[in-house]
């Protein structure tokens, strides 16, 4: 075979790769960071218009902390966690947010989640706010986050009730954890 026809069909094969990787971007594109958003924007979507704001900290102390980790289950827990509770004219709750960040136990990696909660106490969003991690875009979807939407009557558990990015198990698992830790200090603080 002469050199001009061996280069031939190196191009010929480059075009073929060159198509194949188009083709599987525009039938399975790559998870895209949707959820990244910023603390104000996440506090409006989640608190009713006209709301009053009202900044509350829940500190624990050390029985505290230890009470809610074995009730919850929970390997992770704050000393502290502020809350962001919108109110009505009539004092009554419209809506709570909170923010964590929990770092992953194998890699060094963290996530900023925001979680939104009803006043029936049921999550209304989770957002990854920020996130240095192997996938942290991956986790920042839609479809991930979405899970959690509607839960939040008991702790989450990852297979179980929130299925993990594939190739992300420990980055859901922080992001799971992060929601828990939110939803059980909610649960035990502001008990009406």
């Amino acid at each position: 075979m002469s050199s001009c026809g061996a280069a031939c069909d190196r191009v010929v094969i480059f075009a073929c790769k060159c198509t194949l990787v188009l083709h599987l971007l525009v039938y399975f594109p790559p998870a895209q960071a949707d959820q990244y958003v910023t603390r104000e924007h996440f506090v409006r979507r989640n608190i009713l218009d006209g709301s009053v704001l009202v900044e509350r900290k829940v500190v624990l102390t050390a029985e505290e902390k230890q009470r809610i980790k074995r009730r919850w289950l929970l390997a992770w827990l704050p000393d502290s966690m502020d809350f962001i509770v919108g109110q009505d004219k009539d004092g009554n709750i419209t809506g709570t947010v909170s923010f964590a960040v929990v770092y992953g136990e194998i890699h060094r990696e963290y996530h900023h989640v925001g979680v939104g909660i009803a006043p029936s106490g049921k999550i209304t969003e989770v957002a990854v706010m920020e996130a240095k991690s192997e996938r942290p875009g991956r986790l920042a979807t839609k479809v991930f986050l979405e899970q959690f939407k509607g839960k939040g009557s008991g702790r989450l558990s990852l297979a179980r009730d929130i299925d993990a990015v594939t190739g992300a198990t420990e980055s859901s698992k922080t992001v799971v954890d992060a929601v828990n830790a939110i939803v059980a200090v909610y649960s035990e603080s502001f008990k009406e």
